[in-house]
């Protein structure tokens, strides 16, 4: 009982996760709209893989989620979506604004948790990652 309790907790805390990184994508294209170098959205795009990489790809695959099943990301949509769509707005958009922005070989290694992943994360200090932690609600 316990376990399917953890389950649907972490399912809402997936929703709440793509929610923040679909939050942080919407700025970062703004900013990518509306001028700004790619080099000037470098650590951006680092730290969107980052948090997606913790927050929605780790948690899925502890979780093995069935794709057609319904969750809640408001800014995508104000109603249920199917959890492959919120995938499809969150991680599929990272990695094609990433080959848009000239770093997809990092950002894939990010969000596969490859050797650009554990650099990254060496480069915060603890407090930052703790920051990081709660936006997607880590622990």
């Amino acid at each position: 009982m316990f376990k399917s309790l953890k389950k649907i907790q972490e399912y809402t805390k997936l929703g709440h996760s793509m929610n923040s990184v679909s939050q942080m994508l919407t700025m970062l294209l703004e900013k990518h709209k509306g001028g700004s170098a790619p080099m000037d959205l470098k650590e951006e795009i680092y730290i969107i893989s980052y948090v997606a990489r913790k927050g929605i790809l780790d948690r899925m695959d502890e979780y093995e989620w069935n794709l057609e099943g319904p969750i809640h990301v408001p800014v995508i949509n104000s109603k249920n979506i199917t959890l492959f769509h919120a995938y499809s707005n969150t991680i599929s958009l990272i990695k094609s604004l990433s080959i848009e922005l000239g770093f997809p070989s990092e950002v894939e290694s990010i969000l596969n948790k490859e050797t650009c992943y554990y650099e990254f994360e060496s480069l915060f200090p603890v407090e930052t990652i703790k920051q990081l932690d709660k936006l997607i609600l880590i622990n």
